[in-house]
């Protein structure tokens, strides 16, 4: 995250201390984040994305995304029934958050399968972020799908997939905004 937040500042040409003024935090703190020795609240992260005018995904170094995606027949994402302990006390710090597993890889937006996605519930996010959308037609079939949002369109991971959009009695609804992916990157547990 440090690089990105380093090339972010010199991009919209700020210095630490007017970012560190912005966010509410000491600039000693944003260095500290900066070279990796302390890790910022979900709140911290979401004011430093907002403040660089850049999606927490982003500035987590996810890749720009591809268009398209075809969900597969079973859910993209399912609710966490045992939440990590770790993550457990994220989500009690922070109301208003759920978390949520891919069941199937979004290579282009940097997840894989078995990945855990906080989301931010009720937030349309801004152009340019994840968002977790339901899109219903007009027989009453729903599909949950992971999308970046430009505009009124969503764009899905998939190249051959079209942008996905409200129209014609299908309505798309977002659940919320990716606000942090977490990855199990240790052994696994068998």
């Amino acid at each position: 995250m440090g690089p990105i937040i380093l090339k972010q500042l010199k991009t919209l040409r700020m210095t630490q201390t007017a970012l560190a003024d912005k966010v509410g935090i000491s600039a000693g703190y944003l260095s500290e984040l900066i070279s990796g020795k302390k890790q910022p609240s979900m709140a911290t992260l979401n004011a430093i994305a907002e403040a660089l005018e850049i999606t927490t995904a982003e500035l987590h170094g996810a890749p720009t995304p591809a268009p398209g995606f075809q969900e597969p027949p079973e859910s993209f994402v399912s609710p966490v029934k045992e939440t990590p302990e770790d993550l457990r006390q994220a989500l009690t710090e922070q109301p208003g958050h759920a978390a949520y597993r891919i069941n199937r890889a979004a290579i282009p937006f940097g997840m894989l399968a078995g990945d855990i996605i906080i989301l931010e519930l009720g937030k349309g996010g801004h152009p340019g972020d994840l968002v977790i959308a339901t899109q219903v037609d007009t027989f009453g079939a729903a599909e949950t799908f992971l999308a970046r949002k430009i505009g009124d369109s969503f764009m899905l991971p998939d190249p051959q997939d079209p942008p996905r959009k409200s129209r014609g009695g299908t309505i798309i609804t977002v659940m919320g905004r990716v606000a942090a992916v977490f990855r199990n990157t240790g052994p696994s547990a068998h």
